[in-house]
């Protein structure tokens, strides 16, 4: 069995995501209503991105076929072959409107990984931390553009309904962003670039107090501790006055941007108590957890529902059994499961740790969010 292999397949693709998350429209697989694509406002093409992922993914496959002569393959791929067929089994008793977005979006997360999974001579793992920083750059700018477009504030009611960008909507946008940061971000604290982390890491968390995702907000501030918990101890530690410095320099220069910091504080915690940050989620739980009954072994496929007021489950695990079944949910734990240890056999401390860190994160906003079911973040993921 191969190892996980960096390189230009990898790099390639990425650079494809990259210009597509500035210039194309994704709001066919994003949104309920004609209202959303009035709220894309930042340069783009009017096609759909599922499709011209999966377009481009069989092109590049293609191309690589015919350069290498071969393709390698693993257990994850098989797995991960095996699962498209799942999808067409709850077309023998399930009728209603079929999301072709969601079923493109299996058939990607394949040739995403077969793409990225090609041996190469050489890797190098800056190449690729660069292109993932300059996707956040590009995501930010969308954010801010759309910010200022709109005329609203990191704190206003409406911002995380007109926060629509070609790659998403608002918490869909915080999925994408949040996993590239940790990975980035502890990348960064290892190699000593203290200074160029802390600037990075205030970018981040403007791009996702922009997106107006609550739970993103509250993983972006745990998920900073943690990779910076190095950095940290350096401050109390070693008494790093210039570092120490920058940092009371900002923390008094909030409350000059936001006027007043009394009321700052106080946005912030209405933020997080008004309409409870859990509470739709578990009435959505809930309603997720009785459509599963209804088809336990082979799920309900691609086709759109509905439960309290979200068109999908906001949970990895939950989204897998309504749509493939118990049977579809093994094999996709047993991808996760393997492509972990997969991880873990990297030898290289740092790069080892960046990924599981990535994984790890993306799991966990996995556990509120529907990240892993949109073709863009399955081309991130895989």
């Amino acid at each position: 069995m191969k190892k996980i292999s960096i390189g230009f397949p990898l790099l390639y693709f990425l650079f494809i995501i990259f210009t597509m998350v500035f210039f194309f429209d994704s709001s066919m697989i994003t949104s309920e209503s004609e209202s959303t694509y009035n709220n894309i406002c930042v340069p783009y093409f009017d096609s759909n991105i599922t499709i011209s992922l999966f377009i481009i993914s069989v092109i590049v496959f293609l191309v690589l076929m015919l350069i290498r002569k071969k393709i390698y393959y693993d257990n994850i791929g098989l797995l991960l072959l095996i699962r498209i067929p799942l999808y067409f089994i709850p077309l023998l008793y399930i009728h209603g409107e079929f999301k072709i977005g969601v079923a493109y979006a299996i058939v990607q997360c394949l040739f995403s990984f077969f793409i990225g999974f090609q041996e190469n001579k050489k890797e190098d793992f800056s190449k690729f931390l660069v292109i993932s920083f300059l996707v956040t750059i590009v995501i930010g700018f969308q954010i801010f553009y759309t910010m200022f477009y709109y005329k609203i504030s990191f704190f206003s009611d409406s911002l995380k309904w007109y926060m629509v960008i070609p790659l998403g909507r608002s918490n869909y946008i915080s999925c994408i962003l949040l996993p590239i940061y940790v990975m980035i971000n502890f990348y960064l604290v290892e190699k000593n670039k203290i200074l160029l982390s802390l600037i990075y890491s205030i970018y981040i968390f403007l791009c996702v107090l922009g997106t107006g995702s609550k739970w993103g907000i509250l993983l972006f501030i745990i998920f900073c501790v943690i990779t910076n918990i190095k950095y940290f101890k350096k401050i109390i530690l070693r008494k790093n006055g210039v570092y120490l410095f920058v940092l009371i320099a900002l923390i008094l220069f909030i409350p000059f941007v936001f006027n007043d910091c009394v009321s700052f504080i106080e946005e912030i915690i209405d933020k997080f108590t008004s309409n409870n940050i859990f509470y739709n989620r578990i009435q959505v739980y809930k309603g997720a957890i009785d459509l599963i009954f209804d088809n336990f072994l082979f799920g309900r496929s691609a086709y759109y529902y509905f439960i309290y007021d979200a068109s999908k489950a906001h949970n990895f695990i939950l989204e897998s059994l309504i749509q493939t079944g118990f049977i579809g949910t093994i094999i996709y734990i047993i991808i996760f499961v393997i492509a972990i240890r997969k991880v873990v056999s990297i030898e290289n401390r740092i790069q080892r740790n960046c990924f599981l860190l990535f994984i790890i994160s993306y799991l966990i906003q996995g556990l509120a969010e529907p990240n892993l079911f949109g073709a863009t973040s399955y081309a991130f993921f895989w």
